[in-house]
């Protein structure tokens, strides 16, 4: 199964603390802390990914905005300086309160519902398979109780968001 990846680009005083805890937490397959990359790399991620979040929470407008606008990438951003009056202007993404997880959160499970049912308009859940649901599938296909079931007949309905920067 394709599995969701967040790429982080950039360095700052949190670089070797966020590494560290993804490391620790076993996420190193799925969150890539890149380092500052140059404008060559930066085109390519924002090419290859379905999403940009822009979780500032002072930067007015972030060189990484423009970059996303020119190549048609939508966004989820937080709402400082001018970044959340023209993302609602141009109805380019999604705009948050700055240090809102729980907003933040929110806005990428409504971002992955859309994308679910603009690319998978088959899927009875209508919504991306949150990481609880898969692993409750894993936890049953390893169980005696699935002992005669068919691997052939499950499947963990909805999404899979592949990339996010």
């Amino acid at each position: 199964m394709d599995k969701l990846r967040l790429y982080i680009l950039g360095d700052g005083s949190l670089f070797d603390i966020v590494g560290g805890q993804v490391k620790d937490l076993g996420l190193d397959q799925q969150i890539f802390l890149k380092g500052a990359v140059g404008p060559d790399d930066i085109a390519k991620y924002l090419k290859a990914a379905d999403w940009l979040i822009i979780p500032s929470r002072s930067e007015s407008i972030p060189i990484v905005f423009s970059e996303a606008v020119q190549s048609g990438l939508p966004m989820i951003a937080s709402d400082v300086g001018d970044l959340g009056p023209l993302i609602r202007q141009y109805k380019i993404g999604v705009v948050v309160p700055p240090a809102d997880q729980r907003a933040l959160g929110q806005a990428i499970e409504a971002v992955a519902a859309d994308f679910v049912m603009t690319h998978r308009p088959t899927s009875l859940i209508q919504r991306a398979a949150t990481v609880d649901e898969v692993a409750n599938m894993v936890v049953y296909i390893c169980s005696t109780q699935a002992s005669a079931t068919s691997g052939a007949a499950l499947r963990v309905d909805g999404g899979v968001v592949d990339d996010i920067l």
